[in-house]
């Protein structure tokens, strides 16, 4: 038996290096299938407590009513209506505040007055929206042959006060009140010459411009009769007239630099003399008529800030001589005027 035992023994010891590194797998084995265990439980409990967590999380924020909208709060507006915002958007009230989006809010109020220009939705948490409205602010009004119609500083229309009958009138007479041509349709630029000489010239400019005052007095009656019945509120703001026929509808934009123009001598200071109308007379000639005869004439081919300049300078020195002037053309860089 020793024999045996020690020959198995010196067999066992024949391989030391092979004894030892079945020793380190089994050991490895075991701690792997250990901490297979031990993480297979940990991860099922971090799953449980996640879902947990998460199942609270949600339904803490969004099944409950701990984030329903109740309060809709409107801030800016002075023309439009509070209530007639909040009932366009009386559908978010009891909805979860964080599933709103603020675009289609803004999306269902743009549309509902002209007097809107801008939009903010601020979220007030747990349960308040916040309306920010910036509205367009009316600057003057608009009067042509069509209507009369109230405009912003931008020269947007942001209402139709009033439509008019459309004014009887020729395209010819148009282009007279216009100054391009007379009232047989003849260019005032190309006026046939071989036709007489100076004083025929004379003759038919001073028909010409009796012809103009006739139908300037049939303008003046058609806008009297029109404007009669005007709204009191309507009256804090200048009119402004123009000799044309377009029909405007609201957020319509006036043309070119009419509006920047309108706006600059709306506010300018005539040295007090009183105006008696303003006028756009075509596209490109603006006149200032004062209740004492006098008139200013502008172009907008011109740079406005250059014209005001000018005048600026040709009325400082008329104050500082004691002298009024009937008649301004500011049209060009050649002033032309005249003193009474």
């Amino acid at each position: 038996m020793r024999g045996i035992i020690f020959k198995k023994r010196a067999l066992f010891h024949k391989y030391p290096n092979k004894v030892f590194i079945n020793r380190k797998i089994k050991t490895f084995l075991r701690s792997l299938l250990f901490l297979t265990r031990k993480y297979k439980i940990a991860t099922f409990i971090s799953l449980v407590l996640f879902l947990a967590i998460s199942g609270t999380f949600i339904n803490y924020v969004f099944l409950g009513d701990n984030f329903d909208v109740e309060n809709l709060n409107v801030f800016g507006t002075e023309n439009i209506s509070d209530i007639l915002i909040r009932k366009n958007l009386e559908s978010v009230i009891g909805k979860n505040i964080l599933l709103i989006r603020s675009s289609k809010l803004k999306s269902k109020l743009i549309d509902i007055s002209p007097y809107i220009k801008t939009i903010k939705v601020e979220k007030k948490l747990p349960h308040d929206i916040n309306i920010i409205i910036e509205e367009r602010k009316p600057s003057f009004l608009w009067v042509n042959f069509s209507g009369m119609y109230l405009v912003d500083t931008e020269g947007f229309v942001i209402e139709v006060i009033k439509d008019f009958e459309n004014l009887e009138i020729s395209e010819d007479e148009l282009d007279l009140l216009k100054g391009f041509k007379n009232i047989n349709g003849k260019d005032q630029n190309n006026s046939d010459n071989s036709k007489g000489d100076n004083r025929d010239e004379k003759n038919e400019k001073i028909s010409q411009e009796l012809e103009k005052l006739e139908v300037m007095s049939v303008v003046e009656q058609f806008w009297l009769l029109n404007l009669k019945d005007i709204e009191e509120k309507y009256l804090q703001y200048n009119k402004v007239y123009s000799y044309e026929l377009h029909d405007y509808k609201e957020l319509d934009k006036l043309s070119g630099e009419i509006p920047f123009m309108t706006i600059k001598l709306l506010n300018f200071d005539f040295l007090n003399r009183e105006v008696r109308q303003y006028i756009w007379e075509g596209e490109y000639r603006f006149v200032v008529n004062f209740r004492d005869g006098g008139k200013i004439i502008f172009s907008s081919r011109r740079d406005i800030n250059d014209q005001i300049s000018d005048l600026n300078i040709l009325l400082g020195e008329m104050q500082l001589k004691g002298e009024k002037f009937s008649f301004i053309d500011l049209s060009s860089k050649v002033i032309v005027y005249e003193i009474e």
